[in-house]
This record gives structure tokens, sequence and C-alpha cells, in this order.
């Protein structure tokens, strides 16, 4: 299958500085103030298309379309205009990991999202912890939802929904920079991928078709039960070595048995490890690939670490 998926984010934008395998196709921006393309000011919308860019690579393509000010506000108004401007463009995903209580609006979206079903488009959306938002509380709409049991990058389905990672996990920011996260917010990347690597193999079944057979094909979440990570064996002495001399240099000494969050390790030494990796080592490796429990022990980093360098 030659022709890439089409995908459109509809959120804060992008920081013009992310490195990016996937194409921007184009960039649409609502906000009055925007001078330069559609500049992140918040972080967002830079995390969503960073994942989804570490996820999909080369097999889709992205419209940025942007709402979302500094402070990640927008209007109704503006949501709806940029979901008939993506509905024009006839994409086979809608990214809106964003989303409102106002329910005055509620015949508008309803509209919208029987529109985009009828066009075999799939409206990807979350909400904020609350079954009143729009327009994920649209049966037409694909839900995803964090589960905290959920550990891995792999998708489950929940009677309704689909649910994916629930612990911490880091994607890029703004200016160049990188963070934890673990909000709804953060997870429909991990649907779209799923579903993009089922179209890739399965071109001639429609959007809706591959999404209802996920619903069935994918794990149940009721039947999953919290299965934290063990001490893992050394798999490749030469990274093991390298990550245990960067940990020190950030941390001090500790114990290769123990888990580094019990010595004192943070969020932050999480971060500045991987940064040193790649600078000291010239090692490109995708930082969205990397959740908290990765880091409890420097030989499961190590292993993940030579696990991901396999695959670029």
């Amino acid at each position: 299958m030659d022709k890439k998926i089409r995908v459109i984010v509809i959120d804060s934008g992008i920081n013009e500085d992310l490195y990016l395998k996937c194409y921007i196709r184009n960039y649409i921006s609502l906000i009055k103030s925007d001078t330069i393309k559609v500049k992140d000011e918040h972080g967002h919308g830079t995390a969503i298309i960073g994942m989804l860019n570490d996820f999909c690579k080369d097999l889709i393509d992205i419209t940025v379309i942007r709402v979302l000010d500094e402070k990640c506000s927008s209007s109704c108004s503006h949501l709806l205009e940029a979901i008939d401007i993506s509905i024009d463009l006839n994409p086979d995903i809608i990214n809106l990991s964003l989303g409102t209580e106002d329910l005055s609006y509620v015949e508008d979206f309803k509209v919208r999202c029987k529109l985009a079903n009828e066009k075999d488009i799939l409206l990807v959306t979350t909400d904020n912890g609350s079954k009143y938002c729009l327009p994920s509380m649209m049966e037409e709409t694909v839900r995803v939802k964090k589960d905290e049991r959920v550990t891995t990058e792999d998708l489950y389905y929940n009677k309704s929904y689909f649910c994916a990672i629930g612990i911490p996990h880091i994607v890029p920011w703004k200016d160049l920079n990188y963070v934890f996260v673990n909000r709804n917010s953060f997870v429909t990347p991990y649907f779209i991928n799923e579903f993009v690597g089922r179209k890739i193999k399965n071109n001639m079944f429609s959007n809706n078709e591959i999404q209802y057979r996920m619903r069935n094909e994918v794990r149940k979440i009721e039947n999953t039960k919290l299965i934290r990570r063990k001490h893992e064996c050394v798999k490749n002495i030469y990274w093991y070595q390298i990550i245990v001399k960067i940990t020190t240099k950030i941390f001090g000494e500790f114990n290769h048995n123990v888990n580094l969050f019990k010595q004192g390790f943070t969020m932050s030494d999480c971060i500045e490890l991987l940064l040193q990796l790649k600078l000291e080592f010239s090692v490109e490796i995708p930082f969205t690939k990397f959740n908290l429990y990765d880091f409890e022990y420097v030989s499961n980093l190590s292993n993940k670490v030579c696990v991901l360098l396999q695959e670029t």
C-alpha cells in the first residue's frame, strides 16, 4: 500500500523544531495571532504529533489545525469550524484530544459526527474524566481512555471505548523539552498506531470496518490485572554498562538490584538519562516509547534500549 494514512490533528499546533519522519501536509490556524505556521505556545499539540511521528513514522501524513491557545483553551465555535474544515479535507482520521462540557452544542456535534461517520472518517476522541464531554460522548466517535492496568503500548477494549497506557510516559513538549504525562488527552495516538498498522495490511476494508474489527480482536481490559514488571536479567552487557555509566554520572552510586525510584531517582533524571544517551553516544531512540516503569532498573532500561535500536 503506497497511499499514506491521512491524519488531521486538531490541537495547539506544533513546535517547528520537532524532528519529523512523517509528512506534514498542511498547517491551518484558527488563532488570529499566528504568524509562524501554527506555532505551539502550549505543548499539547507537539506531544500528540510527536507520538504519532514516533509510532507511525512515514506511514502517515498529518494536517495540523491549531485551535488551542497558550493556555490550552479554545471556543466551541473554533472547534466546530476545525471539524468542518477537517471533514471537507476527507482524511482517514481526525484526532480530537480535546473537548467541551458545554452541552448546548450537542446537536452541532451530532451533525458533524454523523457526517464524518458517513464519509468513513474516524473521529478519535477522549474526555477529561467527565462522561459529559463533547464530542467523545457521541456514539459515532472512537473513544480512547487511559487505564492504570495498561503499562505498555498495547491497546485494549472496554465495552464502549479503547483503553491505553495509564502510567506516566514521555512526550515531546514545546521548546524542545520532554515531559512525563498521564492523562486521557495523550492516549489517542495508541489507537491510531494500532489502526494504521492494520489499515496498511488490510486496505480493502473501510476505516469503520477496521475499527469495528479492532473492538473484537484486541484484548479485553476486564480480563487484565495490573502486573508490575520484574527485575530483568541483562541481555546486552555493552548497553548495560553504558547506561550504568550515565546513571552514575547523573545520580551517583546506586544499588543495581534495588528499584531506582526507591533510591531517589526522579522523572527529571529519567529524561536527562535519555538525553545524555542521545548526545554522548549518538543514539537515536524515540523518547515517546518510554514510560516510568522502564526506568525502575538499569537492566530493564538497557534491554528496552536494545529492542528499540533494533527497530530503528
